[in-house]
């Protein structure tokens, strides 16, 4: 008999949100559901609202680096992870590292797994030298100033394109 609680994905809503099942107290089969309040991944008001106490200078430059990266795959979404703007594609694949004492930084991860290809080497291929590697699976794009990423959004859509063929496969 299961007197704890199930935690299953429900398929009909969109993005697969958790819907945990937890025991009555009169009936020990679990016969509640309770949906959880989650759109992992998909959460453009949470992204809203973190970017409307920042400074609009540091503001503009996220939204141009949110525009580069959503339109170099159609399927990405957004939303706050980690405490930061993060983006999404069937798992969390880049996070924006914002110190306003500090260069604006784009981190390329494989969320909380670590990714270990042996003998892959590096699986983007970055001719314009954009990606600092701090891990075999993890990579930083650092933006001095605005005019450094408007200058390289062909380069930049061109490397997230390849992490996330990287991060799906």
């Amino acid at each position: 008999m299961n007197m704890g609680w199930e935690i299953g994905f429900n398929w009909a809503i969109p993005f697969n949100p958790v819907v945990v099942t937890m025991p009555d107290s009169r009936n020990p089969r679990p016969i509640r559901r309770i949906p959880l309040v989650r759109n992992e991944g998909n959460d453009p008001s949470a992204v809203q609202a973190y970017l409307a106490v920042l400074d609009p200078t540091h503001r503009a430059v996220i939204d141009d680096l949110r525009r580069v990266i959503r339109e170099a795959d159609s399927e990405v979404t957004e939303g706050i992870k980690w405490n930061v703007v993060s983006f999404y594609r069937r798992g969390w694949f880049a996070s924006v590292h914002f110190r306003p004492e500090a260069p604006l930084q784009l981190i390329l991860h494989h969320g909380i797994r670590i990714r270990v290809d042996p003998g892959a080497g590096r699986p983007v291929s970055d001719p314009e030298g954009l990606l600092t590697w701090v891990a075999p699976d993890r990579a930083v794009v650092s933006i001095e100033n605005p005019a450094s990423l408007t200058g390289s959004h062909p380069a930049l859509a061109a490397v997230v394109r390849q992490w996330i063929g990287w991060h799906l496969s």
